[in-house]
């Protein structure tokens, strides 16, 4: 799949060797079909993300101001506009621009997933072990306002993410972009109102 991949020299420069790979819709559908890979749903898929037909509205603890910390030196801020019903998105002391068309970027939906994270032993490139299998708590944060969620999948490379609420039933999501975080067991999130 080189082909579809290339190296942004900006991105090089300014964020690093690995921070550098990226792709285009354009490239995508260009080498694509040239891959021995399926390219449509099998008849008897299910999705396990349910979106909901109107706005999801919580009855949650508030949460117009969100920080995630994914790292010492990594936390996205996330800001509730009640007026377009979107969280738009602030990192590195500064609005997170969309490099396509310079705007800042919004999301409808957050999902703060919990799981273990651990350096792998001795990788001197200081990479790291994601668990993206098993269960684990989370938070869903939608319309201002956050949950407690439960997440789960299954222990194959083709499972989907499960997500539920504390009594088992399924999580519902506002039709919209997504952002989903990642983050270690221990790491911090804050919810804030706005005054």
């Amino acid at each position: 799949m080189a082909d579809i991949f290339y190296r942004d020299q900006y991105r090089m420069s300014a964020l690093g060797f690995e921070h550098s790979m990226v792709t285009s819709g354009e490239r995508i559908m260009q080498w694509l079909p040239t891959y021995d890979i399926r390219l449509e749903l099998e008849d008897d898929y299910e999705r396990a993300l349910s979106f909901s037909e109107e706005s999801v509205t919580l009855d949650g603890e508030e949460a117009q101001e969100v920080t995630v910390s994914f790292s010492l030196s990594k936390a996205t801020e996330f800001s509730f506009d009640a007026d377009d019903g979107v969280y738009y998105l602030r990192q590195h002391g500064g609005e997170y621009i969309d490099g396509n068309d310079d705007t800042q970027l919004s999301v409808t939906n957050i999902l703060i997933l919990r799981t273990s994270v651990s350096y792998i032993p001795g990788d001197s490139e200081g990479r790291l072990n994601v668990t993206t299998t098993g269960n684990g708590d989370g938070y869903f944060v939608c319309g201002g306002k956050y949950i407690e969620i439960e997440w789960s999948r299954d222990d194959d490379n083709s499972s989907q993410f499960i997500y539920t609420l504390a009594d088992g039933s399924e999580l519902e999501l506002s039709c919209g972009k997504t952002y989903i975080c990642v983050i270690p067991i221990d790491n911090e999130v804050t919810f804030e109102t706005l005054d």
